[in-house]
Parts: structure tokens; sequence; C-alpha cells
């Protein structure tokens, strides 16, 4: 599972991305050098986006402080979770997602204190290419049914 690395019950209640690809190989790394064949791991990948409500407005990058879950969104109604479609949407109206290049996973801010991370094509086909890398049997993503018409994060994972 390379997903919910990070989140709201975290007790140091500092912003990070919970699909790091940082802290996923390090994860991918511990089982290798315990003995487990690459063949037998597969990599999970979100088609969602974990938020968090930043405790200042003025801080919004990964390191920041947060005091809970980020606002719901229209489709799934849960705090501190969104679907990607639901990204997507606040994306369209005017946020500026933010690349963060060493983990490999994009984040944003909206509504001035809300933060969210999360992967796109672009994170997927990165995440992609570091599964064949590591020679790990597969991918999977969790969960299908977050992924928008266009079933633009699907055609990352299969390579489209």
């Amino acid at each position: 599972m390379a997903y919910d690395i990070h989140g709201t019950w975290e007790s140091d209640k500092k912003a990070a991305g919970h699909t790091n690809l940082t802290d996923v190989n390090k994860g991918v790394e511990n089982y290798l050098q315990a003995g487990v064949a690459p063949n037998k791991l597969v990599l999970g990948t979100a088609f969602y986006g974990r938020s968090v409500k930043m405790a200042s407005g003025g801080c919004t990058h990964p390191g920041c402080p947060f005091i809970g879950p980020g606002a719901e969104g229209q489709c799934v109604k849960t705090a501190g979770y969104l679907s990607y479609t639901e990204i997507q949407d606040i994306i369209s109206s005017g946020a500026k997602p933010v690349f963060d290049q060493a983990g490999s996973v994009q984040h944003l801010t909206w509504g001035g204190d809300n933060w969210v991370s999360y992967d796109d094509p672009q994170t997927i086909k990165i995440k992609v290419d570091y599964a064949r890398r590591k020679g790990l049997r597969g991918l999977m993503a969790w969960a299908i049914d977050m992924d928008d018409e266009q079933r633009s994060m699907t055609k990352a994972l299969s390579g489209h």
C-alpha cells in the first residue's frame, strides 16, 4: 500500500504527501532487504487525496502544521478525503497544483486554509516507472470509483 502514509491521524500534525514516493521507497526497500522478492510485491496507488485544515493560511506547504481534516468535497462528503474528480473541480475553480518533485506527489491549497496531497496522471506514471525499475509484480489502485469520467488515472496506471 503506497498511500495513506500520512494523514490527520499523525501525532506531529504536519502536512505531508500521503503518497510520497520517498516514503514509499523506504517501505519497498524494507521488504526487499528482508528478503521478499520484488516480483511478490504489488504497489498500491491512490485515486484520491488526503486533505487537512492548515493551522495558518500563511503556511501551506509540506511540513506546515494542521489542525484537523480538510473540508469535505461535493461527492464523497468525507472531511479529509477527496476523490480525484473533486480535486479536479477545485483546480477548475482556480486552485494551483504544486508538484513536489522530491516526493513525486501533487498538493494544492484552496479556500485559504485547506490543503490536499494527491496523485495525478503525471505522478501515477512516475510510480509506474518506479515499480518497473524495482521489478515489482505490478500496481493496483484504490479506489477506481474515485477516478474522473475520462478515466485519466486508470489510463496513466495502465500506461496509456
